[in-house]
């Protein structure tokens, strides 16, 4: 448990660990994927209520199914693997 000015953390509770949630914005623009990191929240209510609060903005409120919420484990590993990186065949890289 962390407490701090008036507020009680609890990073694990039943012995489960701790989960948060991620909420993002994503569509389409121009052939690449457009995403937008919005916030990390304690609670899945919470994330939803980010939406709430956000899907009355400009760019949201037009596409509102683009928000998606996935829940993740405080402390672990998400991404286990390599990864490679693709780059068109015409494309000039950036190194020299």
């Amino acid at each position: 448990m962390v407490t701090g000015h008036s507020k009680t953390l609890h990073l694990y509770q039943k012995g489960d660990a701790m989960k948060v949630y991620v909420l993002q914005h994503e569509h389409t623009l121009d052939d690449h994927d457009d995403v937008k990191f919005i916030g990390v929240y304690s609670t899945q209510t919470q994330a939803e209520n980010a939406i709430v609060r956000l899907g009355k903005q400009p760019g949201f409120k037009e596409l509102p199914e683009g928000f998606t919420i996935s829940e993740y484990e405080v402390d672990k590993d998400h991404w286990v693997e390599g990864y490679v990186t693709y780059r068109p065949p015409n494309e000039p890289t950036s190194q020299p």
